[in-house]
């Protein structure tokens, strides 16, 4: 049974992160060159990351994450 599990960056499983840094990695390379070529990480955490994966019999099926941003107006900054 599909299983929808969603964490906040530092509560995502390693393994699942490791599976989804896999995918990164061979679909944009280039995220993954020169400085970043040994990137352990998603999103930034200055972004504030959720994560949404489908999990199932532990084999990661999907997986998306929202990032939160500060919304400025008029010098003021909203999250």
């Amino acid at each position: 049974m599909i299983q929808q599990l969603i964490y906040p960056s530092a509560e995502l499983p390693p393994d699942l992160k490791c599976r989804v840094l896999s995918f990164l990695r061979r679909e944009w390379p280039e995220g993954f060159a020169g400085k970043n070529r040994l990137r352990d990480w998603i999103t930034k955490e200055k972004y504030h990351p959720i994560h949404f994966v489908l999990v199932e019999d532990g084999v990661l099926i999907s997986h998306a994450n929202f990032e939160s941003k500060p919304v400025y107006f008029n010098e003021d900054t909203t999250w």
